[in-house]
């Protein structure tokens, strides 16, 4: 038996839990530890050291199995569905701003030659604000820049595979692209740089979910999603 399902079953081991929620928990547990010790290989750690340094920011066994058995899982599920619930008003008011976004321009517009090549708008844009300020069509680069760092935050916050880097850039480039391919397929305005604008947005907020997680106060966070 290796150290994590050693680790795992000291910490299941005397919980008053029926089969399915151990089962369920075992899941969780090694989700969570693996996408950690994903990250500490990609700092080029060796696998011993980087199983080593999972399980001690996953936590004391001792300490996780006294938790359970205070019953302070229904607090920790109460905390969790606060958190979420946080995501989908997130989630809601960055729909509309995407809708009042995508209104701003021409409907028939669509994709174009002008629309996929890189940086194209963005410089126009920059450009405009330099020379006559923000104004109702040119706050779209810094506020779409803004309002997807939240989902930098969130996206690697409830979900532990996105620890790793290469796993989060993938999730956020497909989810930038996802909303243009949406705003093609219903007429609205699809371009490039906007995708590039949002993607900037989400890995800065995973810049800061990186740093906040060396608080303990996001690392109590994360391991209330985990449980």
């Amino acid at each position: 038996m290796d150290k994590i399902d050693k680790y795992i079953k000291n910490v299941i081991n005397g919980l008053d839990l029926d089969k399915k929620e151990i089962d369920e928990l075992k899941t969780q547990f090694k989700d969570h530890i693996f996408s950690l010790k994903a990250e500490y290989l990609e700092k080029s750690y060796s696998d011993d050291k980087s199983i080593d340094l999972a399980l001690e920011d996953f936590g004391n066994e001792n300490n996780i199995s006294e938790m359970f058995d205070n019953n302070e899982t229904m607090f920790f599920s109460t905390y969790k569905k606060v958190i979420f619930v946080i995501f989908g008003i997130y989630l809601f008011l960055l729909l509309v701003y995407l809708i009042c976004v995508s209104s701003l321009g021409p409907a028939n517009l669509r994709f174009n030659i002008i629309s996929i090549i890189p940086f194209r708008t963005i410089i126009s844009i920059i450009k405009a604000i330099l020379a006559d300020g923000l104004n109702i069509n040119t706050y779209m680069v810094p506020s779409g820049c803004l309002w997807f760092i939240p989902m930098g935050v969130f996206i690697p916050l409830i979900n532990c595979k996105a620890n790793s880097f290469k796993y989060a850039i993938k999730t956020f480039i497909i989810i930038v692209l996802l909303i243009q391919v949406v705003n093609f397929v219903v007429g609205r305005v699809g371009n490039i740089d906007f995708a590039i604008i949002h993607l900037l947005g989400c890995l800065i907020g995973y810049g800061i979910f990186k740093i906040l997680m060396k608080s303990k106060i996001l690392k109590k966070v994360k391991s209330v999603l985990t449980y």
